[in-house]
């Protein structure tokens, strides 16, 4: 058993590094350049989503412009846009995806015991009175955001 184990420590030590064997596993299922870029995109906005959601309002965007433009992302892709869509996003501070479908079922529901609460939150977060549509997406909206940031 245990000649066994070193057997297979060796053979994986043969292999090369953790990076080659990541590198090797890239080409065998044909992961390009372009697919690395859309990956570390992906990485770097949520690390960033996740400092601006944790530090002091302009930090993420800030640090997300400066590591971008450090590594020539924007030059190498066309800009970001939002071409279709369902449902807008959890409203800020909602406690993620999860506290967001609360609020929202406590919205639908006028006998549930949060609902005016949720209500007035709501119409506070959003800055208006008017019932709030969960499914409602303002494309243009977003592209407007995503043209400041990208």
């Amino acid at each position: 058993m245990e000649k066994k184990s070193e057997a297979a420590l060796d053979q994986a030590s043969s292999k090369g590094t953790l990076a080659h064997q990541i590198e090797g596993a890239y080409q065998r299922i044909g992961v390009t350049g372009a697919h690395r870029q859309i990956v570390l995109m992906i990485l770097l906005g949520v690390f960033f989503d996740a400092l601006e959601q944790n530090a002091v309002g302009i930090t993420g965007p800030v640090l997300l412009n400066a590591v971008c433009s450090g590594l020539g992302i924007r030059q190498s892709l066309p800009p970001a846009r939002l071409i279709d869509g369902a449902r807008r996003g959890p409203l800020e501070d909602s406690r993620g995806f999860a506290g967001y479908e609360e609020i929202m079922d406590a919205l639908a529901d006028p006998s549930h015991p949060d609902h005016a609460e949720h209500s007035a939150w709501v119409a506070d977060i959003t800055g208006s009175d008017a019932p709030f549509d969960p499914a409602f997406l303002d494309i243009p909206a977003v592209n407007r955001v995503l043209a400041e940031h990208f």
